[in-house]
């Protein structure tokens, strides 16, 4: 069906609602689509329409954002594919223009660096990190990535079975100097800690935004396998905030989650643009020494291999701050290393437009596309949903 949005060069939106019952291959067999056609017919560009909200019973799809093609009309594309069986209603389908939003730009960091003593306290990593904010900021930084437990790196206890001892509430007084920083700074924060909830300790990453409120709580879902053996319990899922003034969409991973590919990709399925990485370190960033029958030291190309790897495959942003600091770096979704520590700064930053997506030779962003060709009704195995007893 075509749609007349005037002389308007705006952007535009496409949106609908659809139920269905019955249908061979469930939501697998419905396909809505935006696209750009010319005189002659030919589709100059197109956007896929999502899922974006349950309205009743029916399920509201929707675009993104849409430039306008020159001398094409958009039309919607409404489709029932690969089932013989059941039925479908489309309603309300929309095309409208919607104003044309500010740029999305912030100034993304992550910073880290090594304890001073073998005998740190809490007090101690809190003002080295509350440092490390405050130079942040100085370079105008708007969000800005911690290590992994910041507050107990260097303690004794890490070292020996007291683990627990250095686990703190959320929130508390050892929190609270963090909260204060990224409201004096107006600058969003992310790190994690251990955290004591009631006669459970979890791996918890917070993200304080700018006004100095709790944007995200994230449990750490796959536990080291020290942590698992001195008794921390692990989260169960995974989350994403929207940063304010300009709308960036935020998740989070902690260390060992980087290990499984879900981690990223659940979060990125979030709808997140950014994800924060506090993290020790990654088994996989050093080489095997077959003949020494151990691993060899931390291998920093490696490293980058599995970070670029995180952001392309689920086209994000990923800040990544790795204790020790070698490694602590900016990674873009098309791959590129935007900033990184070889060892000479703890703080390294990079400018980002979160609208300045790369796109597919079709026409749309190729996030959109990545989304559009998922078909979730084959990776049963992954949700466990055909794992046999």
């Amino acid at each position: 069906m075509a749609f007349d949005v005037g002389e308007s060069r705006d952007p535009v939106i496409a949106s609908v609602r659809v139920r269905s019952a019955d249908l061979a291959r469930g939501r697998d067999s419905l396909e809505a689509l935006l696209q750009w056609v010319d005189r002659d017919g030919t589709v100059r560009s197109w956007a896929p329409l999502r899922n974006s909200a349950h309205d009743d019973e029916y399920l509201v799809l929707t675009s993104e954002p849409m430039e306008t093609v020159s001398e094409c009309r958009p039309f919607m594309l409404l489709l029932l594919r690969w089932s013989s069986t059941g039925w479908v209603e489309w309603k309300d389908p929309q095309i409208a223009n919607v104003a044309r939003q500010n740029p999305r730009r912030i100034r993304l960091a992550a910073a880290s660096s090594r304890p001073t003593s073998q005998d740190a306290t809490m007090r101690d990593n809190q003002q080295r990190f509350l440092e490390l904010c405050k130079q942040a900021a100085e370079a105008g930084a708007d969000l800005l990535c911690l290590p992994e437990n910041i507050l107990a790196q260097g303690m004794p206890e890490l070292r020996g079975q007291r683990l627990l001892q250095s686990a703190v509430e959320i929130p508390s007084e050892h929190i609270q100097p963090f909260v204060e920083a990224a409201r004096r700074y107006n600058m969003a924060i992310g790190f994690s800690v251990l955290e004591r909830a009631g006669e459970l300790v979890h791996n918890t990453a917070v993200l304080i935004d700018a006004q100095g409120s709790f944007a995200l709580k994230y449990r750490k879902v796959h536990l080291a396998i020290r942590e698992a053996w001195r008794g921390v319990t692990p989260g169960d899922g995974f989350s994403v905030t929207e940063l304010q003034p300009v709308g960036a969409r935020v998740g989070m991973n902690i260390c060992m989650d980087s290990s499984s590919a879900e981690s990223a990709r659940v979060v990125a399925s979030l709808g997140a643009e950014i994800l924060l990485l506090p993290i020790e370190n990654d088994y996989r960033a050093t080489q095997w020494d077959r003949d020494a029958g151990r691993s060899k030291p931390f291998s920093l190309p490696r490293w980058c291999v599995i970070q670029r790897a995180r952001a392309m495959d689920n086209h994000l942003y990923v800040a990544a701050a790795r204790i020790g600091g070698v490694g602590t770096g900016i990674f873009a979704p098309d791959g590129e290393i935007l900033a990184m520590d070889y060892g000479e700064s703890p703080l390294v930053m990079a400018d980002i437009d979160l609208d300045d997506l790369r796109r597919h030779p079709t026409g749309p962003p190729y996030r959109d596309v990545i989304w559009f060709q998922r078909r979730d009704i084959a990776y049963g195995e992954l949700a466990g949903s055909k794992t046999r007893p």
